[in-house]
């Protein structure tokens, strides 16, 4: 048996939007667009627009520097949790 998820709003206050808001705030700051697409049921497609793909080299260029500094992180939040307990 498992266990129901309870929606992260209130009984009977579904959202107004059901799409995903991170996906409305990328297409309202002009990093998406978004285009539905007439299927059955209807289907919604989602591409970078050029300020979107202008992020791409900052997105790697972090990646990278999260994945060298990894270790080191893990080995602050150790130290740091040790210290607060």
């Amino acid at each position: 048996m498992t266990a129901k998820r309870q929606p992260p709003w209130p009984r009977g206050s579904a959202p107004a939007v059901s799409a995903d808001p991170r996906g409305v705030t990328l297409e309202r700051d002009g990093l998406i667009s978004r285009t539905v697409l007439p299927a059955s049921p209807p289907g919604v497609e989602y591409a970078p627009t050029p300020l979107g793909r202008s992020l791409q080299a900052p997105i790697e260029t972090l990646t990278r520097w999260a994945a060298r500094n990894h270790g080191t992180i893990r080995r602050a939040r150790k130290d740091f949790d040790r210290a607060s307990d």
